[in-house]
């Protein structure tokens, strides 16, 4: 799922940091997001993303978006720039999890992809804000 990811924004030319690793993305105390756009400090776009036919991984990712999700209410509540969490999930894992799916959808504010949809990426989440503007002619 991250290398479909990184292909996709890349072919559109959205800015990603290009060594994600370590980072404390928008000021998280956990781990840093699998994605973040256009850079850590102001993200507009945090993405997590995850295939796994293992229950207990769904479980731990879907625990990652809600963390991330109640960061983005509590900058929106002290009236500072929010960011879009965005789960772009696959595989058995999380169909199993219905329970967690439904936690997820509504923290994410629908923004749930999965391999099938992630051609809808962009154009369905503040990434498109980020895709390159054509020069003046």
């Amino acid at each position: 799922m991250e290398n479909a990811i990184e292909d996709l924004l890349a072919k559109a030319r959205i800015p990603i940091p290009q060594d994600q690793a370590g980072r404390s993305g928008a000021g998280a105390s956990i781990r840093p997001p699998d994605f973040f756009s256009p850079d850590e400090l102001d993200p507009t776009v945090i993405i997590e993303a995850k295939i796994t036919g293992d229950d207990g991984t769904a479980r731990d990712k879907v625990a990652r978006i809600l963390r991330l999700a109640a960061m983005r209410d509590e900058r929106e509540r002290a009236g500072r720039p929010a960011f879009e969490v965005v789960a772009c999930i696959d595989g058995r894992g999380f169909g199993v999890r219905r329970e967690d799916m439904s936690h997820m959808i509504v923290a994410t504010r629908g923004k749930v992809f999965t391999a099938n949809s992630l051609k809808d990426l962009i154009a369905d989440t503040r990434l498109s804000e980020l895709l390159p503007t054509p020069p003046d002619h």
